[in-house]
């Protein structure tokens, strides 16, 4: 037998719970300093009250209350009892079938027993930090991260089709492999990832250029991000939060990273919050708060950077959050030359915003500058007729009223006609010692059975039919149907710079971390605004986005001039 006796409210310690618990006697018979003692008969669920959660449990712990599970207590006083029962002692244990671990009693509550336990600090409470676009992106920078909904099942999303047409009709994560893009976004370019408490935390990614680069007429001498860029912020809680003096801490790993504010106190984020139920009984509850934060880059980036984000509190610090920052030194240049096809009175032209399009909302995700060039005119009519390829060529297409239909492949036959005859016509432009871009665009309709086709790009197998003068794949065909679509033509560029399809089965993306999505579930500009079925896309008219995989992938294309 050894130390002093247990009585009521006695101070109890599980090493699975942050909080500590408090011991409930059940009897009254015998009392100690006019309180009940404990005894070994003091062994259920409502004797031993316990307010926190289980640690046991990575993630969506359980109340304590819940899932305790007491056995018998050990260490006891074997030569004293209360009805039978033995008399708990300051030693005394009792484990928890449940955590596999031994409760134990840390004050007896006897008023004689010194007390020198020091007074602990208020407790640093349990979140993750995550940065998110600013409300109303529409792709000004670039910014990437692991959406809850790729991953996790979405109950108001329903798939009525696999991407090879086989009928689901069921919720499901929106990513065919959701363990590779968990990792792929948990590890791959990540410096030092994290987990705090244990649990796994996947980093966003910001490009954005340094504040002096991309002088355009479009800016008037000023940078896309002379002045930073606004981002979110999104606390996710692992545990309820309170409005302490928390502190949240942004350190940029590079001095030339600005973040303003670089301190929030955690209190003024809490007003907004929303609990979200996800398939498999996973709940999160987020806290909202848009545009908190501002990100700027004085000097270029030579490699990829972190910005940290410790929460602080009474001498307590823990990295709860990081946003990975691209390295943005080397800026390449994509030079794009409009083709017009003149094929009767009528002429096509280009939407008017695609140069503002394409520098702004599209390749500046990937730190790309773009030069559309001045367009070239090709006008069938004028073919010489002693060219008999090109004077056929003419008589069927020159003065055409008809749409190209692609159920008899007469598309190829079109595009490959006018790439082999412009290739023969137009050396000064088509040439081996630059790398160009060839947007050729008519007002000629396609269509097959299930529609209207609006674009054409040449895949990178298919060689041009005579002296291999164009590169493969460096040129697109826009047809009527797409001229007006901003949205169509950065799609095909996209493809001339060897980005496949998000939800591509045969044609996967390339690399250690090949990632596969149902078609038309994301906002990214690689996906269709249709779904498998026919149903318009869920993000239709705000498909701004591009992955981080696909600006690595883009800016290794052979089609971008580093040396410019």
């Amino acid at each position: 037998m050894a130390g002093q006796f247990v009585k009521n409210g006695a101070t109890l310690k599980c090493p699975l719970c942050k909080s500590n618990g408090t011991l409930i006697v059940s009897h009254t018979e015998v009392q100690l300093q006019d309180t009940p003692c404990a005894t070994s008969g003091d062994n259920s669920k409502s004797n031993l009250v316990f307010g926190g959660v289980c640690n046991k449990w990575r993630k969506n712990k359980p109340p304590c209350a819940s899932v305790i599970a007491p056995t018998q207590w050990s260490g006891v006083a074997n030569d004293l009892e209360i009805d039978g029962k033995f008399m708990l002692l300051e030693s005394s244990t009792i484990n928890c079938a449940t955590g596999g671990v031994d409760i134990s009693i840390l004050h007896t509550a006897q008023m004689d027993v010194p007390n020198d336990l020091v007074e602990e600090p208020s407790n640093l409470k349990k979140f993750h930090i995550n940065f998110r676009r600013r409300l109303g992106y529409q792709g000004r920078y670039g910014f990437d991260w692991l959406r809850e909904e790729y991953v996790l099942t979405e109950p108001s999303i329903t798939i009525a089709f696999d991407n090879n047409g086989v009928s689901m009709n069921k919720p499901a994560p929106l990513c065919k492999n959701a363990d590779r893009i968990k990792e792929k976004y948990k590890t791959h370019d990540v410096l030092d990832p994290i987990s705090p408490y244990g649990v796994d935390y996947y980093p966003a990614w910001l490009s954005i250029f340094a504040d002096y680069y991309w002088w355009t007429d479009l800016f008037q001498g000023q940078g896309l991000h002379q002045d930073g860029v606004q981002v979110s912020l999104e606390i996710e809680e692992l545990e309820p939060l309170i409005s302490d003096a928390t502190k949240l801490i942004f350190e940029p790993s590079n001095d030339s990273i600005v973040v303003t504010p670089n301190e929030l106190d955690l209190s003024s984020l809490l007003s907004k919050k929303e609990s979200f139920t996800f398939g498999e009984g996973i709940t999160k509850t987020i806290n909202f708060n848009y545009d908190v934060i501002n990100i700027k880059c004085n000097s270029t980036l030579s490699q990829h950077e972190q910005i940290k984000v410790f929460a602080e509190l009474e001498g307590q610090r823990e990295e709860v959050g990081k946003l990975m920052v691209y390295n943005n030194e080397n800026i390449p240049l994509l030079e794009i030359i409009p083709i017009k096809i003149v094929t009767k009175t009528t002429t096509p032209t280009l939407n008017p915003s695609l140069k503002y399009s394409l520098e702004t909302r599209f390749l500046n995700q990937a730190l790309v500058k773009v030069n559309l060039a001045d367009e070239v005119i090709f006008d069938i009519n004028a073919l010489p007729d002693d060219d008999p390829f090109a004077l056929q060529f003419k008589n069927k297409y020159g003065n055409n009223k008809n749409r190209v239909l692609v159920f008899n492949s007469e598309f190829l036959v079109f595009s490959f006609g006018v790439f082999e005859l412009f290739e023969k016509y137009f050396p000064q432009v088509v040439t081996r010692s630059h790398k160009k871009t060839f947007l050729f665009y008519t007002d000629i309709e396609a269509e097959d059975y299930s529609g209207d086709i609006e674009a054409f790009v040449t895949p990178d197998d298919i060689i041009s039919p005579t002296n291999h003068t164009f590169r493969s794949g460096n040129k697109t065909m826009i047809f009527k149907n797409g001229l007006t679509n901003t949205n169509t033509i950065k799609h095909e560029i996209g493809h001339v710079l060897s980005l496949r399809h998000v939800f591509a089965e045969s044609f996967q993306e390339t690399g250690p971390y090949p990632i596969i999505f149902y078609q038309g579930f994301t906002d990214n500009i690689m996906d269709y605004e249709i779904q498998y079925d026919g149903t318009p896309a869920i993000y239709k008219g705000r498909m701004n986005s591009l992955f981080k995989s696909q600006w690595d992938k883009i800016r290794t294309d052979n089609s971008l001039d580093y040396n410019n």
